[in-house]
């Protein structure tokens, strides 16, 4: 969803490094992946050598906006490419839409304005501060970001991109959170201080190796569902049924056997799973061997 003229080459500060955007993208896009296949080390040391090589040098040579007395209200802005119709949106869009007064809202987009057409993304339009930044380089948003002094900055992508990465590593703002995108392993990154989750999606146990400073929610998703759908009632129906709607590449191996292990101990159930993802030959085969 990310425009053509991002592509290419950029030169950044001040000539000391050229970055081809292909190949950071190259890079970042199998990291979204690996985290459904491997083991939580591997998801860590890839973030860590990806960043190694893309940011820690960017980071450390920027001159930091300075830690001051925040705005009143404060200003908060959002980064993400699903200000729309999209997952993530039903995810966070009620915390982002939500906010009271108190919380100056600026949303930056990454989408293209032709998948931004929808009621979801007019509501970020109207009720917040809303910057098509697609079009824009890693310097050029980062500085559009900036030119908003911002208190906060929140990532809601995770590695959905490689190049938000980028644009953080420029110093868009003095605190700079990550959300609501990919709870696993977290970032990695040196300019990112904060990670939002909760006690079931990231157990106490396996915090040691982020980076981030961990903050618990009282539940990392604040599902609200779209305007028109039925309540849900209680129902009679037998046997019981267990649905599945999200893209198969997300169930691990793991996953299945605990699915098969629910349906042997739960007398006639069922389970419904849809995923265009079964398109691909190598996914069917995946789950009727389970």
């Amino acid at each position: 969803y990310v425009r053509p003229s991002l592509r290419g080459h950029m030169t950044t500060l001040q000539g000391h490094m050229t970055l081809d955007v292909d190949d950071i993208e190259a890079e970042s896009a199998p990291i979204y992946r690996y985290d459904m296949l491997h083991d939580d080390e591997s998801c860590f040391r890839i973030r860590r050598e990806f960043q190694a090589k893309w940011t820690d040098p960017l980071v450390a040579r920027q001159a930091w906006p300075v830690r001051r007395v925040p705005h009143d209200p404060l200003r908060v802005g959002y980064f993400s490419s699903d200000f729309r119709a999209w997952s993530g949106h039903w995810i966070f869009g009620p915390i982002i839409l939500g906010h009271t007064p108190a919380i100056e809202v600026y949303t930056y987009s990454m989408t293209a304005p032709e998948w931004d057409d929808d009621d979801e993304t007019r509501q970020y339009q109207a009720r917040t501060r809303f910057q098509d930044v697609s079009d824009l380089s890693v310097r050029a948003c980062a500085a559009a970001i900036r030119a908003d002094d911002l208190d906060i900055l929140v990532d809601l992508m995770g590695f959905s991109f490689g190049l938000p990465h980028m644009v953080y590593a420029l110093a868009p703002a003095p605190t700079i959170i990550t959300a609501w995108g990919h709870v696993a392993a977290g970032t990695q990154h040196r300019a990112v201080e904060y990670l939002f989750a909760d006690p079931i999606a990231l157990p106490r146990h396996e915090r040691q190796h982020y980076s981030e400073r961990v903050v618990d929610l009282p539940c990392v998703v604040a599902y609200r569902p779209p305007a028109g759908v039925p309540a849900i009632r209680p129902t009679t129906r037998r046997p019981f049924r267990y649905g599945c709607f999200h893209r198969f590449q997300k169930v691990t191996d793991r996953t299945l056997r605990a699915w098969a292990e629910i349906l042997d101990r739960v007398p006639r159930a069922e389970l419904v799973i849809k995923s265009w993802d079964f398109e691909r030959e190598r996914d069917l085969p995946r789950l009727l061997d389970a």
